[in-house]
């Protein structure tokens, strides 16, 4: 299973997720700071899939990344539910 999760079609299968996730989101938003969560997670993926692609040329860098990928993601969980407490209180 973890082969899967670094393989090149499941980066851009997460990838095309959420720009699907942006463009059916946008007319929602109507705020600058509505567009925070989403930019943590097209950065998490973008990042993602950059990895896939650089781990075989240079392994300090894609590890780098991924690291970052991930503060990405814990950064969109705070970010998604802030913004929904946002909306519900």
């Amino acid at each position: 299973m973890s082969k899967f999760w670094q393989s090149k079609g499941a980066a851009w299968a997460a990838f095309i997720v959420v720009l699907i996730f942006l463009v059916a989101t946008f007319r929602h938003r109507s705020e600058w700071w509505m567009f925070i969560d989403v930019f943590f997670i097209f950065m998490a993926a973008f990042l993602n899939l950059v990895v896939t692609y650089v781990k075989n040329i240079n392994r300090p860098v894609a590890m780098k990344l991924n690291n970052c990928a991930f503060v990405c993601g814990i950064l969109f969980l705070i970010s998604f539910f802030a913004e929904w407490a946002a909306f519900y209180f």
